[in-house]
């Protein structure tokens, strides 16, 4: 706890100085036994016989020391750096501009009257800056920020670069809650190539198909959906039914849309939206077992060209969705404009909160559809996580607020602003539960396929590439093949270098 405690400090203090003294046997024991050995080389075999014993016990009383002074000096060290802080100290931190910033904004402010000589400054950044703006700080050294809140598709390259400050120390001396199953098991990219903890996982919740169940459920669009399409209207489970439904749906003159996507070039989900309908059409992750990628095979097109067409054949989504990243598609379908619509879980708890939704009590959620026969309901396992700048000057206090703001007690404040608490603990509350039900899909949905971009640190570069050529579809500009294949083509050297193809 960085606030003032004698105590503590005492004993590691106290712990130091045992250190040293043990120290200091292993080194008086040692040179003993290298003295008698020096005598038992000139002496008769008698003895030598003695003095060998002799050397014998003296070593080894000099290991027993060494490890009791290795020991003892790293409870000191452990106690020194869990030491409390009685001095002022500043915490800065850099997030996304979103209900994240929010969330952490909060905890920062419980951790704050906790701990009144520790101050939390925290910068918000529009997500198209934030990747650019953590690389140059984190590059530079400088520590200017201390904790770091970072999407895990970044974190191969954040932890490659040796950016990030390791944890596994930290967590062997405080564990969080219910280490180590504080988390799903889903949750493995805060871990980095080297097997280290780079991260705790801070907000998250799977993409889910929303839908306006009061629009589902209302007789006279049942009656009149089952005569022209002869079946019921239900909650898609096939992309066949998801296209029929939106299409009924669609209504310009009531501003009312079948679908809206996330379809802007350069925002978050472009790309991302990609790798979550490619399982759906039975492109599996989109790459071989030895990373070759192949999802510009069948499924892939396919997925891409459903894509397009929800624009520009089958025209169910409105066409300002090129325009829109995840805040506008949210908006547009939390006004009501959009009888269905997959995003992040946060769209679930928005639709529940009087500030953001117009549609309270009137949304549901379900899976992902996929091609019947053929796809696979998937996951796309994407979070952001609290991390530490290799460079911070104030790592033990920076180790002890995002573990803190993780715990059980401050982990469920994300849900006050609409974001996502990650611990299984707040999935499981029934309080939360009862106000947002759709948080029992979570643990579910990591037991079953999970889907994700290029795990490389050059992940930007081809999440570029992808949305580069996707938009050139989504512009009538090429096909769908000629996309995909160009866009393989210029990614394959790109993985190659980062040693994510096996040769």
């Amino acid at each position: 706890q960085p606030t003032a405690d004698t105590g503590e400090l005492s004993a590691a203090q106290t712990a130091a100085a045992e250190a040293e003294a043990k120290l200091a046997e292993a080194q008086s024991a040692a040179a003993t036994a290298e003295a008698k050995a020096q005598e038992a080389a000139s002496a008769g075999a008698e003895a030598q016989a003695e003095a060998q014993a002799a050397v014998a016990t003296a070593q080894a009383e000099a290991e027993a020391a060494k490890a009791q002074a290795e020991e003892a000096m790293k409870q000191a060290e452990q106690a020194a750096s869990s030491a409390p802080a009685s001095e002022p100290v500043t915490l800065r931190a850099i997030g996304f501009e979103s209900c994240i910033v929010d969330g952490l904004k909060l905890q920062a402010d419980a951790y704050m009257k906790a701990h009144p000589n520790v101050t939390i400054e925290i910068e918000a950044t529009a997500y198209t800056n934030l990747h650019d703006k953590q690389v140059i700080e984190l590059a530079s050294g400088t520590g200017n920020f201390d904790i770091y809140s970072v999407v895990t598709e970044w974190m191969p390259e954040y932890t490659s670069a040796g950016f990030l400050e390791p944890l596994d120390d930290y967590v062997a001396a405080d564990p969080p809650e219910d280490w180590p199953n504080t988390w799903t098991k889903g949750f493995k990219f805060q871990y980095g190539a080297d097997g280290k903890l780079y991260g705790f996982p801070h907000h998250d919740g799977p993409q889910l198909l929303y839908y306006r169940k009061d629009l589902f459920e209302d007789p006279d669009n049942q009656a009149a959906f089952k005569a022209e399409y002869g079946y019921d209207l239900a909650p898609p489970k096939t992309w066949d039914q998801f296209i029929d439904i939106a299409k009924f749906f669609t209504r310009p003159e009531e501003d009312l849309w079948g679908t809206v996507l996330t379809a802007k070039f350069g925002e978050q989900q472009l790309a991302h939206d990609f790798w979550l309908l490619l399982p759906g059409f039975g492109g599996g992750t989109g790459f071989d077992e030895n990373g070759y990628p192949t999802f510009n095979k069948q499924g892939g097109v396919e997925a891409l060209q459903f894509y397009s067409d929800l624009i520009n054949k089958y025209k169910v989504a409105p066409e300002a969705s090129l325009t829109y990243g995840i805040p506008e598609a949210g908006d547009f379908y939390l006004s009501g404009k959009a009888a269905m619509h997959w995003n992040w879980a946060h769209i679930g708890a928005y639709a529940e909160l009087e500030e953001f939704s117009s549609i309270i009590g009137k949304n549901a959620y379900t899976v992902m559809p996929k091609v019947e026969g053929v796809g696979q309901n998937a996951v796309y396992a994407s979070y952001w996580v609290l991390a530490i700048a290799k460079d911070s000057k104030n790592k033990q206090v920076a180790y002890d607020f995002i573990k803190f703001a993780t715990d059980k007690e401050h982990d469920k404040l994300l849900a006050e602003v609409g974001c996502i608490p990650s611990r299984l603990s707040s999935w499981n509350d029934p309080q939360l539960l009862e106000k947002f039900p759709f948080y029992a899909t979570f643990q579910p949905s990591y037991e079953g396929f999970i889907t994700s971009s290029p795990r490389i640190p050059e992940y930007e570069k081809a999440d570029d590439i992808l949305q580069r050529y996707m938009s050139q579809v989504l512009a009538g500009e090429t096909d769908a093949q000629s996309a995909l294949d160009a866009a393989v083509e210029e990614l394959i050297p790109l993985l190659e270098e980062n040693g994510a193809i096996k040769k």
